[in-house]
């Protein structure tokens, strides 16, 4: 005869250990998956959210430093979309060490300082520069050429034309960036090449361009920026609408 109560007791002890193994197992999971939303939002609201709900996570530390970095480019752009003296200092003071302060320095010395210089005055000529050059006599003639032996005339060759110098075909190169267009930074070089590579494919705007990968920062905080440079100032402030139609982050550096 079975003995119903002692199986209802045992059942109920590995259903408990069931539950309190399933219950860890999404305690540990949990913070990755997380992670991982919070990566694809890549938002700076997105890491603080997941700062604040997993504290203890080992990705704690990354999160706060991209959203520092989110944060840092979000404020650049304002300041260099602005150009003031004013929009400078705010992103100083609140980025006292951050990618782009030296630039934000130097964009408030050159805006401070006054472009009025004094006009160089017009020196008039010396008197020994506007004088004319004497004149040589008209008495003077050049003494006529001795006539050369007929002998030495026969000898002589007949002169050669040179044939017509015909230019060699250059290829025009490329004009060298000067302004570049960042579209994000990543926790690692292979991320950033990754990232150009879905960015090509979906936009057509990128595919002539070529990418520039720059390391920022040092250690495990660095951060690998994507850039890509184009000619002028007008085209980046083109190639960044383009992109932010489309709802893809970027600023002009």
């Amino acid at each position: 005869m079975y003995d119903w109560f002692a199986i209802s007791r045992k059942a109920s002890r590995n259903f408990a250990v069931a539950l309190f193994v399933c219950g860890l197992t999404a305690a540990c999971t949990r913070p990755d998956a997380a992670w991982d939303e919070a990566r694809q939002l890549d938002t700076p609201d997105g890491y603080a959210s997941y700062q604040e709900r997993h504290p203890r996570s080992p990705h704690a530390t990354e999160a706060r430093t991209r959203r520092e970095a989110l944060l840092a480019e979000r404020d650049w752009s304002v300041a260099r979309n602005a150009d003031t003296i004013d929009a400078y200092r705010e992103y100083l003071e609140k980025h006292p060490e951050g990618l782009w302060a030296g630039k934000a320095k130097e964009r408030v010395k050159a805006l401070s300082v006054d472009t009025t210089a004094p006009s160089t005055p017009i020196v008039a000529p010396s008197s020994a520069e506007t004088a004319p050059t004497a004149a040589a006599p008209e008495s003077l003639e050049p003494a006529a050429a001795e006539p050369a032996p007929a002998a030495a005339v026969a000898a002589a060759p007949a002169p050669t034309i040179p044939a017509a110098v015909v230019p060699a075909k250059t290829t025009p190169t490329p004009p060298t960036p000067k302004v570049y267009v960042q579209f994000g930074a990543f926790s690692s070089a292979e991320g950033a090449q990754k990232a150009w590579r879905e960015l090509q494919s979906r936009h057509a705007a990128l595919r002539e361009l070529q990418p520039v990968y720059r390391r920022s920062g040092k250690g495990a905080a660095g951060l690998h920026l994507l850039k890509a440079g184009v000619a002028t100032r007008a085209e980046a402030e083109k190639l960044c609408r383009t992109m932010q139609a489309t709802g893809q982050a970027c600023l002009i550096s």
